[in-house]
């Protein structure tokens, strides 16, 4: 048993060594601001400097650029952060983004050996995360997906152990990074109604309310705090004063005594909070690598992030799913599916509404989508074939075709690396990448 408990060990060592150095390698590559990284990356820097118009709606940003009010703080907080250690240069604002792309593989693990009490599925998963090329590709770049999934992630492992207050705290901080995660309202209600119907057990409701509102919603008001050190001239003149909740602020200010300042400040922030909700729900806009939701699982239309070409080669980042992942997991995921249908189990239960929960909202989206949307999905559908593939891995051949499936992952991880992390290829090996009309 301990030789065996050991080569898991080694194995997921060498899973997470791998992810690690293929994540950080060239992290600095393009040498500038690519894709929304124009929006993100540079309203962190400009955090960084100081600037109040990094927090503000209501500025114009420098031709090129865009001042990223529309999410929450949080992930731009760390990009500052990664900027104040290694400078303000690429390696600077990707380095956390990398470092939880490899984090939320340790943590996809953890959750697959907690949920089905087996190494085999979670080392499959691990491994699949590992060499999954849309989660490489956001990994790399300063946006905020890849951290608003590790938070969640985290919220997630910390749940099935009932730490709901760690658990409350972790959905806070994802919360804080991206609204998406607010759809983790069903995984958690998925759990609770399990455990209180088939196992029968009773919780502190007053305890999960504390850690499931009050606690995240402390948290999110938290990644504003800096809002509060800055200078803002004119802050008084852009308040939106109809605003209900604003009058509600300033009439609970006035009664107990606080300053103009941190009025002003506080109805700002709902302001913002409000700007964010109109941008995205009126959002009228359209992209030459827009998609829509029901074509993410099969990576129909992937997206350019960055082209460089050199004359007789070419350098591109292109955040496209990995093809065998993609449609063998969705496969997977059906099957499952029917699996849980005949005998529910929790496990099972989970993955699939934590995969749905994150998929099917989109369906009702009015604003313009890109496959990196299907980002959060991604992991539970990995685990999701990582089940099947422990079930097939017990067949007659089982072996044979669990190996030989996996294979395929890595061969097709490696064969699109050049086209998903800027490597220099030429113009006619370029050309084959592209398998599909859409694919262009």
């Amino acid at each position: 048993m301990a030789i065996k408990n050991n080569k898991y060990k080694i194995i997921l060592i060498s899973i997470i060594f791998f992810a690690f150095l293929i994540r950080f390698w060239r992290l600095g590559e393009p040498n500038n601001f690519y894709f929304d990284e124009v929006y993100h990356a540079f309203t962190a820097k400009q955090m960084l400097l100081g600037k109040h118009t990094a927090w503000e709606f209501w500025n114009t940003p420098p031709s090129g650029f865009a001042y990223e009010w529309t999410h929450p703080p949080l992930a731009k907080i760390f990009m500052a952060a990664g900027m104040t250690v290694f400078g303000m240069i690429p390696f600077g604002w990707r380095f956390f983004w990398a470092l939880a792309g490899v984090g939320n593989i340790f943590l996809i693990y953890l959750i697959g050996k907690k949920l089905f009490q087996s190494k085999k599925t979670a080392i499959f998963a691990a491994f699949l995360l590992s060499f999954e090329t849309l989660s490489f590709t956001q990994s790399r770049i300063g946006m905020n997906d890849t951290y608003f999934i590790f938070f969640l992630l985290l919220a997630i492992y910390f749940l099935i152990w009932d730490k709901f207050l760690i658990s409350g705290f972790f959905w806070g901080l994802s919360l804080a990074s991206k609204w998406t995660a607010v759809y983790f309202i069903f995984v958690l209600i998925f759990y609770l109604s399990w455990r209180f119907v088939k196992e029968k057990e009773k919780f502190n409701y007053i305890f999960l309310i504390i850690s499931y509102t009050f606690l995240p919603f402390l948290i999110y008001f938290s990644s504003y705090l800096p809002f509060y050190f800055i200078g803002h001239p004119n802050l008084s003149q852009n308040i939106d004063r109809q605003s209900k909740v604003v009058k509600l602020i300033e009439t609970v200010c006035s009664k107990i005594g606080f300053s103009h300042n941190i009025c002003d400040n506080t109805a700002i922030i709902w302001n913002i909070q409000q700007q964010m909700f109109w941008y995205h729900t009126k959002l009228d806009a359209t992209h030459p690598y827009q998609s829509s939701w029901y074509t993410w699982p099969f990576t129909f239309r992937p997206i350019y992030y960055s082209l460089e070409d050199f004359g007789t080669s070419t350098a591109k980042i292109y955040a496209i799913g990995n093809p065998a992942i993609f449609w063998g997991g969705f496969s997977a995921l059906i099957y499952l599916a029917w699996i849980f249908i005949k005998r529910p189990e929790f496990g099972k239960g989970l993955i699939l509404v934590s995969y749905f929960a994150f998929f099917l909202p989109w369906a009702l989206s009015p604003r313009i989508m890109f496959l990196y949307h299907y980002l959060p999905s991604i992991p539970f559908l990995i685990l999701g074939t990582a089940v099947i593939l422990e079930k097939i891995w017990i067949k007659k051949n089982g072996k044979v075709f669990v190996i030989s499936f996996l294979s395929l992952c890595a061969f097709l991880f490696f064969y699109f690396y050049p086209h998903i992390a800027a490597w220099p290829i030429s113009l006619m090996w370029n050309e084959q990448y592209f398998w599909f009309p859409s694919w262009r």
